[in-house]
């Protein structure tokens, strides 16, 4: 027997259709007699169910309509959850990484104490958690990039004896930025030269003698980017750990110089360090290419000469310039040494960063130092700006 509304085969004995739900009780369960029809009058076929079957009430009246209905209701929530996640990921996007409201320096310790000089370290504090580079003035126009992780970081600065760190140090702002690791890099290298054997003892015969020299460091980034790294190095002889180490980086290539101390009395090739990439803020490309006939160059001469070296001749150079519509950031340049010097140096090109002080102005510089004797003349390059980086100033986020 099949119902009259849908159908559905019904089985015997059943008083509804398993399907929609119809009442069958009407029906009769024998068989019908052959040849006989059920009188037309005695049935009354209603116009709709009685009762739905469960599938029947979700669909409502016309299944297919109300299907149709809720797809459309799916797809306006999927709309509106899309249109949701977009605004999260452009505030989370926008925020990028760092919003800074405070940094404090604070808990001042005095970590080397010398003749006429004090070097303390500081604890820099801040509300933000996320990683950014603190800027900070040590007081005597010297700049110095903290980086800042968890709300913390270490800035160190030397000052005069007879000065408090805590009166001359300020908070300059912020830079945002992005950590570093040494899969980051290509390599990093370092090798030592210019060693000094300090006879201290001869001096007082509590001072201890000992040797410094000064450690160069190259490094080269897997990408080509130019920008300022900061970087802590591990002294492993010493058992020391320098933080807050800067190194310009055009193009993906960087170099700098440490001052390695106390290594055991005239030895040489015993310096031993560890180059760990902390923070890389990445600059701003700039195409403009300065030589020293764009703007005025001087450089200066020095004769200086030590106690067990040999008497030396420094030419330290200055350009300064201005560059417009930029303040309180950093250019990164080159100076290519282009005549002058020793012939090895020519060539060469010395990346460096420079601050750039209100108004857009800033001094780009060169440094060499030779063997009196060697007899050199004076050092001619030229000048490339490679990019800009600049910090915010606290509150103007």
């Amino acid at each position: 027997m099949r119902c009259e509304i849908c159908d559905t085969e019904i089985p015997a004995g059943a008083t509804e259709c398993p399907r929609c739900g119809f009442e069958v009780a009407w029906m009769r369960d024998e068989a019908e007699p052959d040849g006989a029809e059920w009188p037309e009058q005695d049935i009354e076929r209603p116009q709709e169910p009685v009762r739905r079957s469960p599938i029947a009430d979700r669909r409502g009246d016309g299944g297919k309509k109300e299907g149709k209905a809720s797809r459309v209701l799916i797809l306006a929530i999927a709309a509106v959850a899309a249109a949701i996640a977009a605004i999260c990921l452009y505030m989370l996007l926008r925020a990028g990484g760092a919003r800074v409201n405070s940094i404090a320096v604070s808990k001042w310790m005095l970590t080397d104490e010398g003749y006429s000089t004090d070097h303390y370290a500081g604890l820099v504090t801040s509300d933000e958690k996320k990683p950014f580079a603190a800027v900070i003035n040590d007081g005597d126009g010297d700049v110095h990039l903290v980086f800042m992780d968890g709300g913390e970081g270490t800035v160190q600065i030397s000052v005069p004896s007879d000065e408090d760190p805590s009166l001359t140090c300020e908070i300059e702002g912020h830079m945002p930025g992005k950590t570093v690791r040494k899969s980051d890099f290509e390599e990093i290298t370092y090798s030592g030269n210019d060693y000094y054997d300090w006879d201290m003892s001869s001096l007082d015969p509590s001072y201890s003698d000992y040797t410094s020299c000064i450690v160069d460091i190259e490094a080269v980034m897997k990408k080509n980017v130019t920008g300022i790294l900061i970087y802590d190095v591990e002294d492993n002889i010493n058992q020391t750990v320098e933080p807050n180490n800067t190194m310009a980086i055009v193009d993906g290539v960087g170099s700098s110089t440490y001052i390695s101390d106390d290594l055991p009395y005239k030895s040489r090739g015993m310096e031993d360090i560890t180059v760990i990439p902390r923070f890389f803020c990445a600059a701003e490309k700039l195409d403009n290419v300065l030589t020293s006939a764009d703007s005025s160059f001087v450089m200066d001469r020095e004769e200086t000469s030590y106690t067990s070296l040999s008497n030396t001749v420094k030419y330290s150079g200055t350009m300064n310039l201005v560059l417009s519509d930029y303040s309180n950031g950093f250019v990164v340049y080159t100076a290519t040494q282009t005549a002058g010097g020793e012939a090895d140096e020519r060539g060469a090109a010395m990346i460096r960063y420079a601050r750039v002080y209100p108004g857009g102005r800033f001094s780009l510089k060169t440094h060499n130092s030779y063997d009196i004797d060697a007899k050199v003349s004076e050092p001619e390059y030229e000048f490339h700006i490679a990019g800009y980086i600049t910090w915010t100033e606290l509150g103007q986020d």
